[in-house]
């Protein structure tokens, strides 16, 4: 499992006074399906902003010159973050009946639901009352996906799409590295009944196996859903039945 460090989390402690949501964040690092030990570290950048990286910081030459007055001083006038964010509207993706599967699983008096095509693979377990973790898999016919999905029950805190944002912004940043996009582009889903935001890279060192990485945070029925999307083929019925399965066909009810 990937290593978090104490000055992060205290970091994160200072910023977000909820311990449940420093853990969700945590989580989102935790959970992106990489086997290989992960290093998260925030780096202070010579211009004064703050970058997430896996990579040893640049630190500043130990002379005299080295500029603290000037980096002070950027971190205390520092404007916060602001996100653009696009709408996108995901079509829907036409198959046979009898292809489809309701996947589902029961957690914290929840029934969480979704379709799956009949030929993925799939991992579905309840680790605790707060946590149900889905994997699918396809390898057919060259239509590899693989599709990790996270539901965590954050204590009746209701997340805005700006907190989703900052969510994707913290792990996106992992996969920027190597990417045809050099940044995070983040858009946010409008043709369902939730909130939801999407980032994808292109050929993110972090993920060499796969040509696109989507990384996802969707607030629906007081659950928040984290999911990455790993695929070949942004166009293949598998991939967008992928996308269409978490916006559209996720159905979370109280039992």
């Amino acid at each position: 499992m990937p290593f978090i460090s104490k000055k992060i989390f205290n970091d994160l402690s200072k910023k977000y006074p909820n311990k449940l949501f420093i853990l969700i964040i945590l989580l989102v690092f935790t959970s992106i399906g990489v086997c290989k030990k992960q290093v998260i570290i925030k780096c202070l950048l010579s211009d004064g902003t703050i970058s997430y990286q896996e990579k040893s910081c640049n630190t500043f030459p130990k002379t005299s010159n080295r500029p603290k007055a000037k980096v002070q001083s950027i971190k205390r006038n520092k404007a916060p973050i602001q996100y653009s964010l696009n709408d996108k509207q995901l079509d829907n993706i036409s198959v046979l009946n009898s292809s489809v599967k309701k996947v589902s699983n029961r957690v914290k008096g929840y029934n969480i639901s979704l379709d799956a095509l009949d030929n993925w693979s799939i991992v579905n377990k309840v680790y605790n009352d707060k946590l149900l973790h889905m994997k699918f898999l396809d390898n057919h016919l060259g239509n590899e996906i693989s599709l990790l999905i996270d539901f965590i029950y954050p204590d009746n805190k209701v997340f805005s799409i700006a907190e989703l944002t900052e969510i994707i912004h913290l792990v996106g940043s992992r996969f920027v590295a190597g990417s045809k996009e050099g940044q995070i582009n983040i858009y946010s889903i409008n043709n369902f009944d939730g909130k939801g935001v999407v980032a994808t890279f292109t050929h993110s060192a972090i993920m060499p196996h796969y040509k696109y990485s989507s990384k996802g945070a969707i607030f629906k029925d007081n659950w928040l859903v984290q999911f990455t999307l790993l695929s070949n083929n942004l166009t293949s019925n598998s991939h967008e039945f992928a996308l269409q399965t978490l916006f559209n066909t996720l159905d979370i009810k109280k039992i």
